[in-house]
Formats: structure tokens, C-alpha cells, sequence
């Protein structure tokens, strides 16, 4: 149930970087989001992924890499390649397409935090994902689902007093209002 609600709270997060929304949108916002979408589910390698349908399938993959192409300095048709990869796994184009995202806009965590993503879950390589978890919660200290999957990371690979410190850390700066708020602190509340 746990990692089913990780990978739907995934998909809001997802949904900010296809849609129009920021990385401060409410828990409403996102709960809606999810609502919105759950008919429209698919398996990935990061779980069951809520509104995933519209990167699924080579078709999509596809139009996404042309949109890619066609419009090199967009961080959105960047990411939206990245994602449609991911979905198809696809991983290593994935990650050069959240790479180039990245490069086009250093201040968003988002890219970053899917690199972790694609290597922690995509490829199974919890230790190449540590890295890109850690830059993205510097990047964005209140992204809050940076924050948990650093966190996840660190305990796969049996860092637990650095997973424990990740938790109190990133409880200091995400706001309550974070959708991944009550996650950290429940997560944190389960190592003591």
C-alpha cells in the first residue's frame, strides 16, 4: 500500500512537470490531480503510475523525442522526453533527456531528482542515485519528494544514521503544506 501511495504521490509530482503547475502546488492541488487521472493507469518500473497513458507506448515516445528535437531549449519537451522514456524503459535516453533539462534550467531540482529516479528505480543502481537525490534537495531544499527519495535511497543501501539525519534535515525546511511532509515525518517517527 506504502509503495503504491509513494508511486501515486509520484504521479502528482509527474504531473507537475507535464502540466503547468510548480514544485510549490498544495497537497490538494496534486490529491485532485490524481483523482482527475486514476483511471488512467499503468505499470512502470517506478510502480503503478497514475496518468502515465499519455507517455506509455512508442507512439508517444516518439512525438515526445520529435518535440525534444524540435524545440532543444525547452526544459518542458525536455522533460516530457525523459518521462515518455522512463514509462517505455527506455533509461538511458532518459537520462540524457532529463540531463539536457538540467543543463537548460540548473535551478529546477525536478530533472535531477528523475535521474535519481530512473537509476534507483529504473536501472536498480541505488548508489548512482544518491548523488542526484542529494543535488536536487540542495537545489530545491523544500522539494519535498527530493527529500524522500533520498531518504529511500539511503536506507537500500543500509545508511541508516545518514537516512535518520536526511529525515530531521529536510523536516526543517519542507513546508508542513508539502504534500511529502507528513511522509517524513512518519518515515522518521518509524526509525526511532
Amino acid at each position: 500500500m506504502k509503495k503504491l501511495l509513494l508511486s501515486l504521490t509520484t504521479v502528482a509530482t509527474l504531473g507537475l512537470v507535464a502540466g503547468c503547475g510548480t514544485v510549490n502546488q498544495t497537497a490538494n492541488q496534486a490529491a485532485n490531480q490524481v483523482q482527475k487521472t486514476a483511471n488512467q493507469a499503468i505499470k512502470t518500473p517506478g510502480g503503478v503510475m497514475v496518468g502515465a497513458t499519455a507517455y506509455y507506448g512508442a507512439a508517444n515516445l516518439k512525438k515526445f523525442e520529435n518535440a525534444a528535437k524540435a524545440q532543444p531549449k525547452s526544459e518542458k519537451a525536455q522533460m516530457d522526453a525523459g518521462i515518455s522514456a522512463f514509462d517505455n524503459q527506455q533509461f538511458e535516453k532518459a537520462i540524457t533527456y532529463y540531463q539536457k533539462a538540467a543543463q537548460l534550467n540548473p535551478k529546477d531540482p525536478i530533472p535531477l531528482n528523475n535521474i535519481g529516479n530512473v537509476y534507483f528505480r529504473g536501472l536498480k543502481q541505488p548508489s548512482q542515485a544518491l548523488a542526484y537525490y542529494k543535488k536536487a534537495t540542495q537545489i530545491g531544499p523544500t522539494y519535498g519528494v527530493a527529500w524522500l527519495n533520498l531518504y529511500l535511497v539511503q536506507i537500500q543501501l543500509n545508511q541508516k544514521q545518514a537516512a535518520k539525519q536526511t529525515l530531521q534535515q529536510a523536516l526543517k525546511v519542507v513546508p508542513k503544506s508539502n504534500a511529502y511532509y507528513s511522509d517524513l515525518q512518519k518515515d522518521l517517527n518509524s526509525l526511532k
